[in-house]
């Protein structure tokens, strides 16, 4: 039962897996479409993200949606769409293959545009300067520095009173890529911007001027042949309708009025220009019609508003909900982390103290054994000064030094052998035998043998090979006769680790000095 369960799951999550893998490589088909220029409406869109199994893992759905809601003319809708885009941006839900850092540009671009059409100038200056500031050589050129140069006129005209000036940019900016086939549309966009700013302050000079610069513009009929057209029939209506030319204004508003895919914002426009026209040309009656028309628009708008307002509100707030949810388990993951890392700072911490504190001990520990050895061994020095040697301790002495004296008869070993020899002849006492002179040599050469040796089981050993007995060591040295006895078994137990011979044959074969 328990592997039936375990198999499912995996079915399950695989299955999903390939389900969400699969949105992904529409997902990014379609984003390529939508940034060539691709329009669909809300329906449309709900249905292609019908299968999104996670719209917070795909949130460039929110910018599509606030683009939409752009077009129908709800900038409050708008806004709510591109404020839940930069909260799932921030949070790190977009995908890293469609480039963060541009999208947020192009966020705060959008943003900036949105709030210039709500006429909240100081925020749409905020998020321009946010957008330039996130500008790098991998940005879309439709977040280019022309694109922000191009919005901060627009801001320019219509909030302040240099509109000449603003006026003089936007033809500037044209003139800068007109032979550019990167800012084909772009630049048409924006001479379309300069026409429409000269006629609605009355310019008339000037928009004729940039009018016929549009039209022989060599990409005028890609323009034309674009979701653009109805904008190019727009302008052209203003332009004419500004000279009083009726007729040839209302040409070209009926030339929108048979564009099956206007929206209702525009055809509100639309019917205004309508209701313009007529009233100046004083025919009451077609006023009467348009106005009635237009208030079946605003009807169908607010109906289409209303269940947008509930779908979207529905929406927000669960994604707003889980948002909230992700944004707490993010904040407990990061006060994990922080308890973990303040936990492994104080392990290490209390291991180094730790560590330290057995260091500055042991130091200690040896500093006191060097004094104490130290120590000892001015003693020992002393003892031997001191120490009386009587005829039978001169003759253990001369045995040792006789076989000593066979292996290699030195001048030094020699003198201390003829040294003794005399005092044992002669019957007479001396403590003028520094019996310590060829102990350097044979710590050194028994070190060597016996590494595991410490200096003082060396110093013992010597004084054996020397045919001094346990009792004459322990005075000496000045330890009792049992401690000597203990020093002497652990030396011989190291012995037995590398010969098999025993230690008293061992001891008395090894040489005093190291050139043998």
């Amino acid at each position: 039962m328990f592997l039936l369960s375990f198999w499912i799951y995996l079915f399950f999550l695989f299955s999903r897996q390939e389900k969400v893998n699969d949105f992904e490589r529409w997902y990014f088909d379609f984003h390529v479409e939508w940034s060539q220029g691709t329009y669909i409406d809300l329906k449309e869109l709900e249905e292609l993200f019908e299968d999104c199994p996670d719209k917070t893992q795909f949130p460039h759905y929110f910018y599509y949606k606030g683009w939409i809601f752009y077009e129908e003319g709800f900038e409050d809708l708008a806004l709510e769409s591109f404020l839940l885009y930069e909260k799932f941006l921030h949070l790190g839900f977009e995908k890293e293959e469609l480039g963060i850092k541009q999208h947020k540009s192009h966020l705060h671009y959008s943003l900036a545009v949105l709030y210039a059409e709500m006429e909240k100038p100081q925020m749409a200056r905020e998020y321009l300067a946010k957008g330039r500031a996130l500008m790098d050589e991998k940005t879309d050129y439709l977040l280019a520095e022309y694109d922000f140069d191009e919005m901060e006129a627009r801001i320019n005209f219509e909030f302040t009173s240099e509109k000449k000036q603003a006026i003089d940019c936007l033809e500037s900016l044209y003139r800068k890529v007109q032979d550019n086939d990167d800012f084909s549309i772009t630049r048409l966009v924006t001479l379309y911007c300069a026409i429409d700013y000269s006629v609605e302050v009355n310019d008339m000079k000037r928009a004729s001027e940039l009018i016929n610069l549009w039209l022989k513009d060599s990409n005028i009929e890609a323009f034309r042949n674009s979701d653009y057209l109805t904008d190019y029939y727009s302008i052209m209506r203003n332009y004419f309708e500004a000279k009083f030319d009726y007729k040839t204004a209302l040409q070209y508003n009926d030339s929108i009025l048979l564009d099956k895919n206007v929206n209702l914002l525009k055809r509100e426009t639309l019917h205004k220009a309508y209701i313009r026209i007529y009233d100046s040309l004083k025919q009451y009656d077609k006023v009467l019609i348009f106005k009635d028309s237009l208030e079946i628009i605003r009807l169908e708008q607010q109906k289409i508003r209303k269940n947008t307002i509930v779908n979207t509100t529905f929406e927000k707030k669960e994604l707003e909900d889980y948002s909230a949810f992700i944004l707490r388990k993010k904040k407990k993951e990061e006060r994990g982390w922080i308890l973990l890392t303040s936990l492994t700072l104080s392990l290490i911490l209390i291991v180094f103290i730790s560590y330290r504190k057995k260091k500055i001990n042991s130091e200690k520990q040896l500093s006191l054994e060097k004094e104490k050895v130290e120590f000892t061994q001015k003693k020992y020095l002393e003892l031997l000064k001191k120490y009386q040697f009587d005829k039978k301790h001169l003759e253990r002495l001369k045995l040792s030094l006789m076989n000593e004296v066979k292996r290699n008869p030195t001048s030094q070993i020699c003198l201390t052998f003829d040294q003794i020899n005399r005092n044992i002849e002669t019957n007479s006492l001396s403590t003028n035998y520094d019996i310590l002179q060829f102990e350097a040599d044979f710590s050194t050469n028994l070190k060597q043998k016996i590494p595991d040796l410490t200096p003082f089981e060396i110093q013992i050993s010597y004084y054996l090979k020397m045919n001094f007995t346990i009792k004459e060591i322990a005075k000496m040295t000045n330890c009792s006769y049992k401690s000597i006895e203990s020093h002497k078994y652990r030396i011989v137990k190291k012995f037995k680790v590398f010969y098999t011979e025993s230690f008293d044959t061992l001891i008395k074969k090894m040489p005093l000095n190291t050139s043998i």
